[in-house]
């Protein structure tokens, strides 16, 4: 008996698979099809129940974070003449950044 719910699932899925490919209106489809349409509604919803049922236990991975890293500063802030300030990330590169605030002193 539990093998054959099993195997009426499996039909079910496939049946709602090609619904759902067809374009077709439920009624539609079933008509087109000789299928009972409360034999489609009554397997939709059986199968939507499952599927909700398998949603609410599934396992939803989280990381904590150290909350003193969190507040530590991901970037440089270089305060220049002329209130020229500069925000670079800690992994620019240190040329790079040397040559910028040359530039920016006309050097």
């Amino acid at each position: 008996m539990a093998n054959h719910k099993k195997n009426g699932r499996d039909h079910w899925r496939g049946v709602f698979k090609e619904w759902s490919s067809s374009g077709l209106s439920q009624r539609l489809f079933c008509e087109e099809r000789g299928i009972s349409f409360s034999t489609f509604c009554y397997w939709r919803r059986q199968l939507r129940e499952e599927n909700e049922v398998e949603s609410q236990s599934v396992f939803i991975p989280v990381e904590i974070k150290d909350p003193l890293q969190s507040r530590r500063p991901s970037q440089y802030e270089v305060h220049l003449e002329a209130g020229i300030r500069i925000r670079v990330p800690f992994d620019f590169e240190r040329e790079s950044l040397v040559r910028l605030i040359g530039l920016l002193r006309g050097e």
